[in-house]
């Protein structure tokens, strides 16, 4: 019985700490590698870690990212960090909600193109 216990508190507390763990499609359609990309609450001073990690994000590919979201916020800031050290920042986005994240550019204007996540009923 106790070992029985001890699994369902375990169970519990695994997903629990999957449900703080939030992931969408990252493409690159910016006309440039991609060497880092932050998320953060929208509006905070500072960035959580580069979730490429040791990998980059090359043009025209895309990339499963996820995080871990400490923080309860429905609006995050995207950046990211060109090979060249240069950044771009999207804000506000819903990723709670975000399946699919396409970076490009229309005209000279960083543009972010979204396909929500299908509600579970």
């Amino acid at each position: 019985m106790k070992s029985l216990l001890v699994l369902a508190f375990s169970l519990c507390w695994l997903l629990a700490a999957r449900a703080e763990q939030t992931e969408f499609t990252l493409v690159n359609k910016t006309g440039f590698d991609i060497a880092e990309v932050y998320v953060a609450p929208a509006g905070a001073e500072q960035w959580e870690d580069d979730v490429l990690g040791d990998s980059s994000l090359d043009d025209g590919e895309e990339a499963t990212i996820r995080f871990d979201r400490k923080e309860t916020a429905e609006k995050w800031d995207l950046r990211i960090v060109d090979e060249d050290g240069k950044t771009i920042v999207w804000k506000s986005l819903n990723l709670l909600k975000i399946k699919k994240l396409t970076l490009f550019y229309r005209g000279r204007k960083a543009t972010s193109e979204a396909e929500e996540k299908t509600p579970v009923q």
